[in-house]
């Protein structure tokens, strides 16, 4: 019957062919356009370069220093995409003079929250006595982000500079 129907239509696909055509090709086009999404997501939740979490030996501290810094560590273990938990690490590592495991954590919270001044600002205070034109770019970093509000990032970089 489908051939008569095309003889008799002057050689012309059928309408039921035609539709049955354009419904395959919505459906490639929909496939197509589901795996850019899932791609996207899956690109825009893969790690980026990070520093891995530091060990670090606590036992020469005493015994309230050593439990912050072990929930430090577990809230990073527990969230290591977070970068107020990274932050919150090295903030911790940087007050008891753990210095290059803070500057990688605090490197690591710059990566992942972008936005928070306080990130870069906690490196310009871990560099401003070892590296003051690292300390200066950190600084500057910080006054990006946040402007003049407020005023100590600007203050240690104008120290710098002077």
């Amino acid at each position: 019957m489908s051939r008569r129907r095309q003889k008799n239509s002057g050689g012309r696909t059928p309408p039921e062919t035609s539709r049955a055509k354009s419904k395959g090709r919505m459906l490639v086009i929909a496939a197509a356009a589901i795996a850019l999404i899932v791609g996207g997501f899956w690109l825009a939740s893969r790690p980026a370069d990070l520093h891995p979490v530091p060990s670090i030996t606590t036992s020469q501290l005493d015994a309230s220093a050593n439990a912050l810094i072990e929930q430090r560590l577990d809230d990073v273990r527990q969230a290591t995409r977070s970068g107020a938990a990274w932050g919150r690490l090295g903030a911790a590592l940087r007050s008891f003079e753990f210095r290059e495991e803070a500057r990688r954590c605090l490197e690591n919270a710059e990566t992942l929250d972008p936005r928070e001044p306080r990130w870069p600002h906690l490196v310009g205070l871990l560099l401003a006595n070892l590296s003051p034109t690292e300390a200066a770019a950190a600084f500057r970093r910080a006054v990006a982000l946040c402007g003049n509000e407020p005023p100590a990032s600007r203050l240690r970089l104008a120290r710098l500079m002077a």
